[in-house]
């Protein structure tokens, strides 16, 4: 192991101890037991429609009690779903439209994103690019790191310097996930790690990533 794994080594442990005092800092409500059943049928659902493209009606009731739930992971899962449908979904996307100005941030993040993302499907993404750009200096941290992570999607070379600035970001979450983004691209380069103190984000992320 040369000096520098082992000065890595140590950043990673430090930003460890960091990420824990945040998090007892700042702790994140815990998830409702009864509300995270819904979970399970969650996924089967992305499952159905990632593969069939529709949300038939069985879904669709079960994503419309899930988008009334209180739990964020939940009510963004059900959100991301409608989002990767290649239908309208009228109805559904009037209870996302009344997340994107209640709920946690997480929810209201992923409630404006939506429409984007739903016409991501279509081949319109880079008529997206000016909302991203104005995402980007919005406070709600969710919002800023997926519009980053949408603007790389659609242009790589932009999206990367937008997720390296956002590697001094003020919230630790922004901070946790352009790194992880960078990381996967294998562009992080020296940054210092930072660990996600979001548990709930990061269920949330390794459920729409597979």
């Amino acid at each position: 192991m040369t000096i520098k794994d082992v000065k890595r080594e140590l950043i990673v442990w430090a930003a460890v101890l960091l990420s824990a005092a945040y998090s007892a800092v700042v702790a994140a409500k815990p998830m409702d037991f009864e509300e995270s059943k819904k979970i399970p049928r969650l996924k089967e659902i992305l499952a159905s429609v990632s593969s069939h493209g529709r949300i038939n009606v069985s879904e669709c009731r079960d994503i419309e009690k899930s988008l009334s739930c209180s739990n964020g992971v939940v009510v963004s899962l059900a959100t991301w779903i409608v989002a990767q449908s290649k239908d309208s979904e009228t109805n559904l996307y009037a209870r996302i439209e009344a997340n994107g100005v209640g709920g946690d941030l997480m929810s209201r993040a992923f409630a404006r994103m939506s429409p984007i993302w739903k016409t991501a499907r279509h081949d319109e993404s880079r008529k997206n690019l000016a909302a991203l750009e104005s995402f980007l200096k919005e406070s709600n941290p969710y919002l800023r790191i997926e519009a980053a992570k949408e603007i790389q999607r659609i242009d790589s070379k932009r999206g990367e310097r937008i997720l390296k600035k956002l590697l001094s970001d003020e919230s630790i979450i922004v901070r946790g996930e352009a790194f992880r983004q960078l990381d996967k691209l294998g562009r992080a380069g020296d940054a210092l790690p930072e660990l996600m103190p979001d548990e709930e984000y990061e269920l949330l992320l390794s459920i729409i990533e597979k």
